[in-house]
């Protein structure tokens, strides 16, 4: 089972999603997953309200906030400081102990990517040190205009 078929069983009014991710930070996920289940999303919200079948979120944006309201159900991303995060407690863990847990087959689609070649890149030439000091200046200026033509 794919996510957008979870989701469109589930029917969740309100998808709640990490901000960042832990390898390269582009913030793609939330998005992405928007786009997949055609729903409407806001990133790095700070603070969420719910009335009805309309959501108010409070966005940081370059300068200050924006506060945008989007029909639900939507996808949101949160932002450091949504929340205050509370510590469960001893009952609560019992509690949940004894919950069913629910596992589903999930199938994954292929990828798409065809790695056609991988290479290491070609070794670099031996550096050249062209004097010390300020005489090597214009040698260095004349290599960098003529031969590496940077200048």
């Amino acid at each position: 089972m794919c996510i957008r078929d979870r989701l469109n069983r589930e029917q969740p009014g309100l998808v709640l999603l990490g901000k960042q991710a832990i390898d390269d930070d582009n913030m793609q996920v939330p998005a992405m997953v928007a786009e997949l289940l055609d729903l409407p999303c806001a990133t790095v919200v700070t603070a969420i309200a719910v009335d009805g079948r309309l959501a108010t979120v409070r966005r940081e944006v370059e300068g200050g906030h924006e506060v945008v309201e989007l029909d639900l159900p939507a996808a949101v991303a949160a932002q450091k400081g949504l929340n205050k995060p509370r510590h469960p407690s001893v009952k609560g863990i019992m509690m949940a102990k004894k919950k069913p847990l629910e596992e589903i087959e999930v199938e994954l689609a292929p990828s798409g990517i065809e790695l056609l070649d991988l290479a290491p890149p070609p070794d670099r030439p031996e550096p050249q040190i062209v004097g010390e000091g300020a005489e090597a200046v214009p040698e260095l200026v004349r290599l960098l205009r003529d031969e590496a033509k940077v200048l």
